[in-house]
């Protein structure tokens, strides 16, 4: 997949107090391809352009690595590949595997160790990590040009299908598997709400209706729908929408939806 940064354009993108603006023309072109690529996406792996043939134990090595950026200790990541194994069979089978993908992908300095463990070199490109800019991007989408909203949205667009992959390709990383999917989530009802703020109700609806297939009990999405609906006058398709919603909810998880969603109608529903 190409790059979410690369398509957000002249999109300012903050991390922290520092701000990003993407694509500067006046800055010269790097034609030179990443050191490393990590897709989550698709599984692929690159260096230097060049994809990578891995093991399936040193794709779980190098995944469980790139999940975030900071550093991972050696218990975390031999927990995380090596569970169910004896301790010294476990260390000696990450010492091999470790060696083997820092071979593969042409040197030791495509992961790096230090005092606070093992990381990704500082050139690696992560498509898990464009993700995470997309979402800061979209807190702020009130302040965005119209242009710039237009930009995050064609981003957006190209990830929604990619999350829910990197979400199933990548279970047993269970606490990335569930980021990524809230990730796509928050970033689908940030431009859900943005739609309806334009009166753009099809468009508010077509991502709560992406959203709910996801995941029948999202409450969000389901109350992204319900506005949606409601804006256009379509009561009689939103009471039908809620009381789906409130079946699924009690089908599934033995609940009731929130008082608040209620009250987005005129009066009491029965449930």
């Amino acid at each position: 997949m190409e790059s979410t940064l690369a398509l957000v354009g002249n999109c300012q993108a903050f991390q922290g107090e520092t701000e990003v603006l993407l694509d500067d023309p006046s800055l010269p072109l790097d034609t030179a391809p990443p050191r490393l690529e990590v897709h989550f996406a698709t599984g692929i792996v690159r260096a230097r352009g060049v994809e990578v043939r891995l093991t399936s134990t040193e794709h779980a090595l190098l995944f469980s690595i790139a999940r975030h950026r900071h550093p991972s200790k050696r218990e975390e990541l031999i927990d995380l590949v090596w569970g169910e194994s004896p301790p010294e069979r476990a260390q000696n089978a990450f010492n091999v595997a470790l060696h083997r993908l820092r071979r593969r992908l042409g040197g030791s300095d495509a992961i790096v160790h230090s005092t606070l463990g093992y990381a990704l070199c500082d050139e690696a490109l992560v498509d898990l990590a464009d993700l995470e800019a997309l979402g800061r991007a979209s807190k702020r989408i009130g302040a965005l040009t119209d242009a710039e909203v237009a930009a995050l949205q064609r981003a957006y667009e190209g990830w929604r299908a990619s999350a829910r992959r990197i979400a199933q390709r990548h279970e047993w990383l269970e606490a990335t598997s569930y980021r990524a999917r809230t990730l796509a989530a928050e970033l689908g009802i940030a431009f859900g709400r943005h739609a309806l703020e334009r009166g753009d109700t099809a468009t508010a609806l077509e991502i709560a209706q992406d959203l709910i297939d996801a995941d029948a009990c999202d409450e969000q999405a389901t109350e992204l729908a319900l506005l949606a609906l409601l804006q256009r006058g379509d009561r009689g398709i939103a009471l039908r929408v809620y009381r789906r919603y409130s079946e699924q909810l009690r089908r599934e998880l033995g609940l009731r939806p929130s008082r608040h969603l209620e009250t987005l109608f005129d009066q009491p529903l029965a449930v």
